[in-house]
């Protein structure tokens, strides 16, 4: 497991100082990055939001003019930045990644949406495709296995960049926020260690494609790393590290200590 030093003092929090390593891209509206910088930096976060208020602020029901109970559920702001600010951020990025969705995915959005209905409700289920994307179960005829259900959801594409040329890649996969009609991409960084081997930082889905992109690289898998609690990254880190049973597994402490404290191996991580 990461040291609680690492794992617990390295996450972001708002109005505290983190020393990173980062990558800074500049991006126009079309998505195209223009210029980008690596480098050591000091990161201060300014707010932390959760994906309420998120879809709060993408959808036009927050707004930093307005006083009423959703606005109260606005997360406090550090610095010398507003709630204008963090709101104007919130809607450029969700612009953007509209404009990277429809690059990646040029069939209309509405036809993919219909298949998805479609494989749903043939099994029983029944989806709200508005934008609270509430999720219910129906008793249908027909059952449906809990296979059938993973590999709906992880059936993507993944698209791997070279950041520092035979140094450091990114892996990205498109991730929806629960069933919400909010998406955003999910990143793996994979590093190239003196060794030869490779580093895994923050698995994604080991889909096939996902797996070959890796393959391609030429080279050993040493390390696997889940250096955060979130959800989109830790349920794929035991299946990830199957896929290269030879790699060290890293885990941060406490992953799953709610409601019972199951071990590691519980999940297939070893």
């Amino acid at each position: 497991m990461l040291p609680a030093l690492l794992s617990e003092n390295g996450s972001l929090v708002p109005g505290v100082d983190r020393l990173a390593y980062s990558i800074m891209f500049d991006c126009n509206l079309a998505g195209d990055v223009v210029d980008r910088w690596i480098g050591r930096t000091v990161i201060r976060s300014c707010c932390k939001l959760s994906y309420q208020p998120a879809q709060y602020i993408i959808d036009g029901l927050m707004d930093a003019e307005r006083h009423d109970t959703v606005v109260s559920q606005f997360p406090e702001v550090y610095g010398q930045f507003g709630k204008v600010d963090v709101i104007g951020s919130v809607k450029i990025l969700t612009e953007i990644s509209k404009r990277l969705k429809e690059n990646r995915h040029p069939e209309p959005n509405a036809r993919k949406l219909k298949e998805f209905e479609v494989f749903w409700l043939k099994h029983g289920l029944e989806l709200d495709t508005s934008s609270s994307g509430q999720f219910t179960l129906s008793l249908g005829k027909e059952g449906i296995g809990i296979n059938e259900i993973l590999d709906a959801i992880v059936k993507r594409s993944t698209l791997r960049t070279e950041a520092v040329k035979n140094c450091i890649w990114l892996f990205e996969q498109e991730q929806a926020l629960g069933f919400s009609s909010v998406s955003t991409n999910i990143r793996m960084t994979v590093i190239k260690l003196k060794s030869g081997g490779l580093w895994i930082h923050a698995p994604i889905a080991p889909t096939d494609e996902c797996i070959q992109l890796v393959k391609e690289l030429g080279a050993p898998v040493e390390h696997i790393v889940l250096p955060t609690f979130a959800y989109e990254h830790k349920i794929f880190v035991g299946p990830f590290s199957r896929k290269f049973p030879k790699a060290k597994v890293w885990v941060a402490p406490r992953q799953w200590s709610w409601p019972l404290n199951l071990p590691l191996e519980f999940f297939g991580i070893f």
